[in-house]
């Protein structure tokens, strides 16, 4: 049964990646100001789906920035790094950002995005795509609101 559910969650994972779970949607943008990474998140839609945690981290798993909260009562549509929203506590104080960075974002599913820090220089905003990652349970893509 467990393998079942597996295999169904691994099909509809691959079928949102081919196919674009959040349509049309900005689900992840960042836009670099002076040394100010500032992340859009979409996908917001009800208390089950909104933001309960962003970490930063360099690709050797190092944490640069980390924010959380336990349950959260209102849609975060926009985090600075380095400044905790309302609500949340800093599980580790903002660091460098430099290189290539991996943005992990939990909202009723967790995902990440792999950022080019040096691609953003330009101050124009950059919208990504991020992958799920695995989480049992839980839906496998973002909310279309």
């Amino acid at each position: 049964m467990r393998t079942l559910a597996r295999i169904a969650a691994v099909l509809l994972i691959a079928g949102c990646l081919v196919s674009g779970c959040a349509g049309d949607e900005k689900w992840l943008t960042a836009q670099l100001a002076g040394d100010r990474l500032s992340l859009e998140i979409g996908g917001q839609c009800g208390p089950e789906s909104y933001l309960t945690r962003v970490r930063v981290a360099t690709r050797d798993a190092r944490v640069l920035w980390e924010v959380s909260q336990q349950r959260s009562l209102q849609p975060t549509p926009t985090v600075t790094l380095g400044t905790v929203p309302p609500g949340f506590r800093e599980e580790m104080p903002f660091g460098d950002l430099s290189g290539s960075i991996l943005v992990f974002v939990d909202t009723n599913f967790s995902y990440v995005a792999t950022i080019d820090v040096e691609a953003l220089a330009d101050g124009r905003e950059q919208q990504f795509t991020p992958q799920p990652v695995w989480n049992e349970g839980s839906s496998v893509h973002p909310e279309h609101c």
